[in-house]
């Protein structure tokens, strides 16, 4: 071998073997290269499943992180702003938080409707909605519009506190099925619901990158 052109059986300095074995690779220059991008294919993996704060949502309290992102709530005339680091949510403003002289809130077709007419739309990476499960049809609505989020990675439904609805009142009853269908780069999907009688269910199961599904439900069949 040469000092500057290894061939693929040689040993290379640049490994992180013990002493006392001299750090050495195998695989000439290749092999180094090769090590490293698997070095950093772990670091990635690592930070994923360390980082639970994506899966932040407790009952007791609505959820501030997800995904790695923060949580904000959208409502109609704001406009979408750094949608790579933010997760933004359509939630109903319970009568909790409502002030004395606040207006009825938007109902959530009106705040879907500016959501998706906005000019970033389609660089949204995450969406927590907080309206009851059981009234609204995230799928359907979602399935509709796939074709406006072509960068959605991070989906959580139901997304409402106790002192808002207990989770055995939120009724899913719907296939998740078509979401997996048409959000190819979907990684994790998060669903509140309530017992055995909701009626969630997945009529197919497969998805090239859903790297977790977390749901809370007050009974599993």
């Amino acid at each position: 071998m040469t000092d500057i052109n290894p061939s693929n059986t040689d040993a290379v300095l640049g490994g992180q073997n013990p002493p006392p074995v001299d750090a050495a690779i195998l695989g000439g220059e290749i092999g180094r290269k090769q090590h490293l991008q698997h070095e950093k294919a772990i670091a990635r993996a690592n930070k994923f499943w360390q980082n639970f704060e994506y899966l932040d949502g407790l009952p007791d309290r609505h959820a501030t992180i997800f995904a790695d992102r923060q949580v904000v709530n959208f409502e109609p005339g704001m406009e979408i702003v750094n949608p790579r680091e933010t997760a933004y949510a359509l939630r109903e403003i319970h009568y909790c938080y409502r002030g004395l002289n606040e207006d009825l809130d938007f109902t959530f077709q009106n705040k879907w409707n500016f959501f998706i007419a906005n000019s970033k739309i389609s660089e949204v990476e995450a969406l927590v909605f907080g309206y009851d499960v059981s009234s609204v049809d995230y799928v359907k609505n979602i399935v509709d519009n796939h074709h406006l989020f072509c960068k959605l990675k991070a989906i959580f439904f139901g997304d409402i506190e106790d002192r808002e609805r207990m989770i055995s009142d939120l009724s899913f009853g719907r296939d998740i099925s078509p979401i997996l269908s048409v959000c190819p780069d979907l990684e994790i999907l998060q669903i509140r619901s309530g017992g055995r009688d909701n009626y969630l269910y997945f009529s197919e199961w497969y998805h090239e990158n859903l790297k977790a599904l977390r749901i809370e439900s007050s009974g599993l069949n």
